[in-house]
Protein backbone atom coordinates (compact mmCIF):
# COMPACT_ATOMS: atom_id res chain seq x y z
CA UNK A 1 0.00 0.00 0.00
CA UNK A 2 1.40 3.36 -1.03
CA UNK A 3 1.10 6.07 1.61
CA UNK A 4 2.39 9.49 2.68
CA UNK A 5 1.69 11.09 -0.70
CA UNK A 6 -1.10 11.47 -3.20
CA UNK A 7 -1.47 8.30 -5.25
CA UNK A 8 -0.61 8.94 -8.90
CA UNK A 9 -1.29 7.04 -12.08
CA UNK A 10 2.38 6.09 -12.16
CA UNK A 11 1.96 4.43 -8.76
CA UNK A 12 -1.00 2.46 -10.11
CA UNK A 13 0.95 1.43 -13.22
CA UNK A 14 3.86 0.15 -11.13
CA UNK A 15 1.62 -1.74 -8.70
CA UNK A 16 -0.49 -3.30 -11.46
CA UNK A 17 2.45 -4.13 -13.70
CA UNK A 18 1.17 -2.17 -16.70
CA UNK A 19 2.19 0.93 -18.61
CA UNK A 20 1.39 4.47 -17.48
CA UNK A 21 -0.45 4.97 -20.77
CA UNK A 22 -2.71 1.98 -20.10
CA UNK A 23 -3.61 3.40 -16.70
CA UNK A 24 -4.40 6.80 -18.20
CA UNK A 25 -6.61 5.29 -20.89
CA UNK A 26 -8.60 3.12 -18.44
CA UNK A 27 -9.09 5.81 -15.80
CA UNK A 28 -10.21 8.25 -18.49
CA UNK A 29 -12.96 5.82 -19.45
CA UNK A 30 -11.71 5.30 -22.98
CA UNK A 31 -12.40 1.89 -24.55
CA UNK A 32 -9.35 1.20 -26.73
CA UNK A 33 -9.61 -2.47 -27.82
CA UNK A 34 -5.86 -3.01 -27.38
CA UNK A 35 -6.36 -3.11 -23.60
CA UNK A 36 -7.76 -6.48 -22.54
CA UNK A 37 -10.73 -6.60 -20.21
CA UNK A 38 -8.81 -8.45 -17.48
CA UNK A 39 -6.10 -5.76 -17.63
CA UNK A 40 -8.72 -3.03 -17.42
CA UNK A 41 -10.25 -4.71 -14.36
CA UNK A 42 -6.83 -5.10 -12.70
CA UNK A 43 -6.09 -1.40 -13.19
CA UNK A 44 -9.43 -0.32 -11.70
CA UNK A 45 -9.05 -2.70 -8.75
CA UNK A 46 -5.51 -1.46 -8.08
CA UNK A 47 -6.63 2.17 -8.23
CA UNK A 48 -9.38 1.47 -5.72
CA UNK A 49 -7.06 -0.47 -3.39
CA UNK A 50 -4.45 2.28 -3.39
CA UNK A 51 -7.07 4.95 -2.78
CA UNK A 52 -6.53 6.82 -6.04
CA UNK A 53 -8.33 10.17 -5.98
CA UNK A 54 -8.82 12.06 -9.24
CA UNK A 55 -8.65 15.83 -9.07
CA UNK A 56 -12.33 16.58 -8.76
CA UNK A 57 -13.34 20.24 -8.75
CA UNK A 58 -17.09 20.50 -8.23
CA UNK A 59 -17.40 24.19 -8.85
CA UNK A 60 -15.50 24.36 -12.13
CA UNK A 61 -17.87 24.27 -15.07
CA UNK A 62 -15.06 23.08 -17.33
CA UNK A 63 -14.86 19.85 -15.32
CA UNK A 64 -18.61 19.20 -15.23
CA UNK A 65 -19.75 16.07 -17.07
CA UNK A 66 -23.48 16.85 -16.83
CA UNK A 67 -23.88 13.22 -15.76
CA UNK A 68 -25.28 11.86 -12.51
CA UNK A 69 -24.71 8.30 -11.34
CA UNK A 70 -27.25 5.91 -9.83
CA UNK A 71 -25.65 3.02 -7.94
CA UNK A 72 -27.69 0.03 -6.82
CA UNK A 73 -27.15 -3.65 -6.12
CA UNK A 74 -27.24 -6.05 -9.04
CA UNK A 75 -30.67 -7.56 -8.34
CA UNK A 76 -30.57 -9.79 -11.42
CA UNK A 77 -27.36 -11.38 -10.18
CA UNK A 78 -29.20 -12.22 -6.95
CA UNK A 79 -31.95 -13.90 -8.94
CA UNK A 80 -34.58 -11.37 -7.86
CA UNK A 81 -36.66 -9.15 -10.13
CA UNK A 82 -36.03 -5.43 -9.80
CA UNK A 83 -39.45 -4.23 -8.67
CA UNK A 84 -38.25 -1.34 -6.51
CA UNK A 85 -35.20 0.42 -7.89
CA UNK A 86 -36.45 0.60 -11.47
CA UNK A 87 -39.19 2.99 -10.31
CA UNK A 88 -36.72 4.95 -8.17
CA UNK A 89 -34.39 5.23 -11.16
CA UNK A 90 -37.23 6.36 -13.42
CA UNK A 91 -38.22 9.08 -10.95
CA UNK A 92 -34.61 10.24 -10.60
CA UNK A 93 -34.15 10.24 -14.37
CA UNK A 94 -37.11 12.58 -14.92
CA UNK A 95 -35.66 15.21 -12.61
CA UNK A 96 -32.17 14.79 -14.05
CA UNK A 97 -33.40 15.26 -17.61
CA UNK A 98 -35.41 18.33 -16.64
CA UNK A 99 -32.15 19.82 -15.33
CA UNK A 100 -30.18 18.87 -18.47
CA UNK A 101 -28.35 15.97 -16.82
CA UNK A 102 -27.98 12.37 -17.93
CA UNK A 103 -28.48 9.62 -15.32
CA UNK A 104 -26.08 6.69 -15.61
CA UNK A 105 -26.84 3.33 -13.96
CA UNK A 106 -24.15 1.21 -12.31
CA UNK A 107 -24.00 -1.57 -9.72
CA UNK A 108 -22.42 -1.84 -6.30
CA UNK A 109 -19.56 -4.33 -6.54
CA UNK A 110 -18.48 -4.49 -2.91
CA UNK A 111 -16.54 -2.35 -0.49
CA UNK A 112 -13.13 -3.07 -2.02
CA UNK A 113 -13.73 -0.99 -5.14
CA UNK A 114 -14.92 2.52 -5.75
CA UNK A 115 -17.55 2.77 -8.50
CA UNK A 116 -16.09 2.90 -12.01
CA UNK A 117 -18.21 6.00 -12.65
CA UNK A 118 -16.19 7.76 -9.94
CA UNK A 119 -12.77 6.38 -10.81
CA UNK A 120 -13.23 7.31 -14.44
CA UNK A 121 -14.63 10.77 -13.57
CA UNK A 122 -17.81 10.20 -15.57
CA UNK A 123 -20.25 11.81 -13.12
CA UNK A 124 -20.64 15.03 -11.16
CA UNK A 125 -22.56 13.35 -8.31
CA UNK A 126 -23.99 10.03 -7.19
CA UNK A 127 -27.22 8.59 -5.84
CA UNK A 128 -26.50 5.40 -3.93
CA UNK A 129 -29.74 3.50 -4.31
CA UNK A 130 -29.01 0.62 -1.98
CA UNK A 131 -26.58 1.49 0.82
CA UNK A 132 -27.84 -1.24 3.11
CA UNK A 133 -24.86 -3.49 2.35
CA UNK A 134 -22.29 -0.71 2.04
CA UNK A 135 -19.95 -0.02 4.94
CA UNK A 136 -19.78 3.55 6.32
CA UNK A 137 -16.09 3.54 5.38
CA UNK A 138 -16.94 2.84 1.73
CA UNK A 139 -19.60 5.57 1.69
CA UNK A 140 -17.10 8.02 3.18
CA UNK A 141 -14.50 7.13 0.54
CA UNK A 142 -17.01 7.78 -2.23
CA UNK A 143 -18.16 11.03 -0.63
CA UNK A 144 -14.58 12.34 -0.70
CA UNK A 145 -14.67 12.04 -4.49
CA UNK A 146 -18.12 13.34 -5.46
CA UNK A 147 -21.24 14.72 -3.78
CA UNK A 148 -23.73 11.97 -3.09
CA UNK A 149 -27.18 11.21 -1.69
CA UNK A 150 -28.32 7.97 -0.07
CA UNK A 151 -31.65 6.59 -1.28
CA UNK A 152 -33.81 4.15 0.70
CA UNK A 153 -31.48 4.31 3.69
CA UNK A 154 -29.35 6.70 5.70
CA UNK A 155 -25.98 6.64 7.44
CA UNK A 156 -25.73 7.28 11.16
CA UNK A 157 -23.26 9.91 12.36
CA UNK A 158 -22.42 11.05 8.82
CA UNK A 159 -23.08 14.45 7.26
CA UNK A 160 -24.79 13.19 4.15
CA UNK A 161 -28.15 13.79 2.47
CA UNK A 162 -30.52 10.83 2.57
CA UNK A 163 -34.05 9.92 1.47
CA UNK A 164 -35.86 7.19 3.41
CA UNK A 165 -39.47 5.96 3.45
CA UNK A 166 -41.35 6.43 6.72
CA UNK A 167 -41.60 2.69 7.34
CA UNK A 168 -42.74 3.04 10.94
CA UNK A 169 -45.46 5.46 9.87
CA UNK A 170 -46.54 3.01 7.18
CA UNK A 171 -46.98 0.26 9.75
CA UNK A 172 -48.98 2.63 11.94
CA UNK A 173 -51.38 3.30 9.04
CA UNK A 174 -51.83 -0.43 8.49
CA UNK A 175 -52.58 -1.09 12.16
CA UNK A 176 -54.97 1.87 12.32
CA UNK A 177 -56.85 0.53 9.29
CA UNK A 178 -57.34 -2.82 11.01
CA UNK A 179 -58.35 -1.22 14.30
CA UNK A 180 -61.03 0.78 12.48
CA UNK A 181 -62.37 -2.53 11.13
CA UNK A 182 -62.70 -3.86 14.67
CA UNK A 183 -59.61 -6.07 14.84
CA UNK A 184 -57.99 -6.38 18.25
CA UNK A 185 -55.49 -9.25 17.87
CA UNK A 186 -52.87 -8.61 15.19
CA UNK A 187 -50.12 -10.96 14.03
CA UNK A 188 -46.88 -10.21 12.18
CA UNK A 189 -45.34 -12.52 9.56
CA UNK A 190 -42.19 -12.61 7.44
CA UNK A 191 -39.28 -14.89 6.60
CA UNK A 192 -36.45 -12.54 7.51
CA UNK A 193 -33.20 -12.26 9.33
CA UNK A 194 -33.16 -8.61 10.40
CA UNK A 195 -29.75 -7.00 10.69
CA UNK A 196 -29.33 -3.75 12.65
CA UNK A 197 -28.25 -1.98 9.44
CA UNK A 198 -31.13 -3.43 7.40
CA UNK A 199 -33.64 -0.75 8.24
CA UNK A 200 -36.13 -1.94 5.64
CA UNK A 201 -37.24 -4.72 7.98
CA UNK A 202 -36.01 -3.50 11.36
CA UNK A 203 -38.03 -0.30 11.16
CA UNK A 204 -41.16 -2.12 9.99
CA UNK A 205 -40.97 -4.48 12.96
CA UNK A 206 -40.36 -1.62 15.39
CA UNK A 207 -43.23 0.33 13.80
CA UNK A 208 -45.58 -2.62 14.29
CA UNK A 209 -44.80 -2.84 18.01
CA UNK A 210 -45.07 0.94 18.43
CA UNK A 211 -48.48 0.95 16.72
CA UNK A 212 -49.77 -1.82 19.00
CA UNK A 213 -48.78 0.32 21.97
CA UNK A 214 -50.40 3.41 20.46
CA UNK A 215 -53.74 1.65 19.99
CA UNK A 216 -53.52 -0.31 23.29
CA UNK A 217 -53.52 -3.70 21.53
CA UNK A 218 -51.95 -6.87 22.98
CA UNK A 219 -48.33 -7.37 21.92
CA UNK A 220 -48.27 -11.14 22.27
CA UNK A 221 -45.02 -12.88 21.20
CA UNK A 222 -47.14 -15.84 20.09
CA UNK A 223 -48.55 -13.63 17.33
CA UNK A 224 -45.07 -12.76 15.98
CA UNK A 225 -43.65 -15.33 13.57
CA UNK A 226 -40.48 -14.18 11.79
CA UNK A 227 -38.40 -17.31 11.05
CA UNK A 228 -34.99 -16.70 9.42
CA UNK A 229 -34.55 -17.81 5.81
CA UNK A 230 -32.49 -20.87 4.95
CA UNK A 231 -33.27 -21.80 1.35
CA UNK A 232 -34.70 -18.41 0.30
CA UNK A 233 -37.31 -20.02 -1.93
CA UNK A 234 -41.07 -19.65 -2.42
CA UNK A 235 -41.50 -23.18 -1.07
CA UNK A 236 -39.77 -22.16 2.16
CA UNK A 237 -42.02 -19.09 2.55
CA UNK A 238 -45.08 -21.27 1.96
CA UNK A 239 -43.94 -23.79 4.57
CA UNK A 240 -43.38 -21.00 7.11
CA UNK A 241 -46.79 -19.48 6.31
CA UNK A 242 -48.44 -22.88 6.78
CA UNK A 243 -46.73 -23.31 10.14
CA UNK A 244 -47.70 -19.79 11.21
CA UNK A 245 -51.39 -20.24 10.37
CA UNK A 246 -51.57 -23.55 12.21
CA UNK A 247 -49.77 -22.19 15.26
CA UNK A 248 -52.05 -19.16 15.43
CA UNK A 249 -55.17 -21.29 15.03
CA UNK A 250 -54.08 -23.46 17.97
CA UNK A 251 -53.95 -20.46 20.34
CA UNK A 252 -56.78 -19.86 22.83
CA UNK A 253 -57.38 -16.48 21.18
CA UNK A 254 -56.09 -16.57 17.58
CA UNK A 255 -55.25 -13.33 15.76
CA UNK A 256 -57.96 -11.93 13.49
CA UNK A 257 -55.57 -10.17 11.11
CA UNK A 258 -51.94 -10.50 10.02
CA UNK A 259 -49.53 -7.85 8.76
CA UNK A 260 -46.73 -9.09 6.52
CA UNK A 261 -43.34 -7.44 6.20
CA UNK A 262 -43.65 -7.24 2.43
CA UNK A 263 -46.09 -8.03 -0.36
CA UNK A 264 -44.33 -11.24 -1.37
CA UNK A 265 -44.82 -12.74 2.09
CA UNK A 266 -48.44 -11.58 2.08
CA UNK A 267 -49.21 -13.08 -1.33
CA UNK A 268 -47.66 -16.43 -0.42
CA UNK A 269 -49.64 -16.43 2.83
CA UNK A 270 -52.84 -15.78 0.86
CA UNK A 271 -52.11 -18.82 -1.29
CA UNK A 272 -51.50 -21.05 1.73
CA UNK A 273 -54.63 -19.74 3.46
CA UNK A 274 -56.71 -20.75 0.41
CA UNK A 275 -55.06 -24.17 0.44
CA UNK A 276 -56.04 -24.63 4.11
CA UNK A 277 -59.61 -23.50 3.56
CA UNK A 278 -59.26 -20.14 5.35
CA UNK A 279 -61.49 -17.46 3.86
CA UNK A 280 -59.80 -14.05 3.47
CA UNK A 281 -60.99 -11.60 4.70
CA UNK A 282 -64.05 -13.29 6.25
CA UNK A 283 -61.94 -15.32 8.70
CA UNK A 284 -58.58 -13.56 8.53
CA UNK A 285 -57.56 -10.16 7.17
CA UNK A 286 -54.15 -9.83 5.49
CA UNK A 287 -52.09 -6.68 4.85
CA UNK A 288 -48.90 -6.45 2.80
CA UNK A 289 -46.18 -3.81 2.56
CA UNK A 290 -44.46 -2.11 -0.42
CA UNK A 291 -47.21 -1.74 -3.03
CA UNK A 292 -45.62 -3.86 -5.77
CA UNK A 293 -47.61 -4.18 -9.02
CA UNK A 294 -48.56 -7.85 -8.66
CA UNK A 295 -50.27 -7.24 -5.28
CA UNK A 296 -53.48 -5.99 -6.90
CA UNK A 297 -53.76 -9.03 -9.19
CA UNK A 298 -53.81 -11.80 -6.56
CA UNK A 299 -57.14 -13.14 -5.25
CA UNK A 300 -58.28 -11.48 -3.11
CA UNK A 301 -56.52 -8.28 -4.16
CA UNK A 302 -54.03 -7.37 -1.45
CA UNK A 303 -54.47 -4.42 0.89
CA UNK A 304 -50.98 -2.97 1.27
CA UNK A 305 -48.83 0.00 2.24
CA UNK A 306 -47.50 1.60 -0.94
CA UNK A 307 -44.08 3.21 -1.10
CA UNK A 308 -43.77 6.18 -3.51
CA UNK A 309 -40.62 4.89 -5.20
CA UNK A 310 -40.64 7.39 -8.08
CA UNK A 311 -41.14 10.30 -5.66
CA UNK A 312 -38.23 9.06 -3.56
CA UNK A 313 -35.99 9.01 -6.64
CA UNK A 314 -37.08 12.52 -7.57
CA UNK A 315 -36.42 13.83 -4.06
CA UNK A 316 -32.95 12.29 -3.97
CA UNK A 317 -32.08 13.87 -7.32
CA UNK A 318 -33.26 17.31 -6.21
CA UNK A 319 -31.07 17.09 -3.09
CA UNK A 320 -28.07 16.11 -5.21
CA UNK A 321 -28.64 18.95 -7.69
CA UNK A 322 -28.80 21.41 -4.79
CA UNK A 323 -25.35 20.25 -3.72
CA UNK A 324 -23.98 20.56 -7.24
CA UNK A 325 -25.36 24.08 -7.45
CA UNK A 326 -23.36 24.99 -4.34
CA UNK A 327 -26.25 25.34 -1.89
CA UNK A 328 -24.85 25.57 1.64
CA UNK A 329 -27.06 23.80 4.18
CA UNK A 330 -26.85 21.03 6.77
CA UNK A 331 -27.29 17.47 5.58
CA UNK A 332 -30.95 16.47 5.31
CA UNK A 333 -32.62 13.16 6.12
CA UNK A 334 -35.96 13.29 4.29
CA UNK A 335 -38.71 10.88 5.36
CA UNK A 336 -41.23 10.20 2.59
CA UNK A 337 -44.81 9.35 3.62
CA UNK A 338 -46.39 6.04 2.58
CA UNK A 339 -49.95 5.41 1.41
CA UNK A 340 -52.51 2.81 2.52
CA UNK A 341 -54.13 1.02 -0.46
CA UNK A 342 -57.32 -0.67 0.73
CA UNK A 343 -58.32 -3.69 -1.36
CA UNK A 344 -60.19 -6.97 -0.83
CA UNK A 345 -57.91 -8.80 1.62
CA UNK A 346 -59.10 -6.83 4.66
CA UNK A 347 -62.54 -6.66 6.18
CA UNK A 348 -64.35 -6.44 9.52
CA UNK A 349 -63.15 -8.58 12.40
CA UNK A 350 -64.54 -12.10 11.83
CA UNK A 351 -67.33 -13.82 13.69
CA UNK A 352 -65.94 -17.27 12.81
CA UNK A 353 -62.34 -17.21 13.96
CA UNK A 354 -59.20 -18.82 12.60
CA UNK A 355 -59.36 -21.74 15.04
CA UNK A 356 -62.78 -22.76 13.73
CA UNK A 357 -61.57 -22.52 10.15
CA UNK A 358 -58.55 -24.72 10.77
CA UNK A 359 -59.91 -27.16 13.36
CA UNK A 360 -60.00 -30.13 10.92
CA UNK A 361 -56.46 -29.39 9.80
CA UNK A 362 -55.26 -29.10 13.38
CA UNK A 363 -56.73 -32.46 14.29
CA UNK A 364 -54.99 -34.21 11.39
CA UNK A 365 -51.72 -32.25 11.57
Amino acid sequence: MISNHRVTQSDIAKEAGVSRTAVSVVLAGRSEPVIAQHTRERILATAARLGYSPRFVMSADANATKNLGFITRDVEADGNPDIYYRRMFDGASRIAQASNYHLLLSFYQGDLALPDLVLQRKVDGLIIGDALRCSPEWIERVQRQVPLVLLNTYADDMEIDAVMPDLSGGMRKAVEHLVMLGHGRLALFGVVEPHPQDRLFVERIAGFHAALTKFALPDDPAYILLPPPVERTFAEIDACARQALRQWAALPAPPTAVLCLNDLFACRLLGVAKELGIRVPEQLSVVGFDGVPFAEHVIPALTTIEQPYADMGQTATRLLLERLEGLERPALQVRVQLTLLVRDSTGPAPVTDLASALRPALVTA
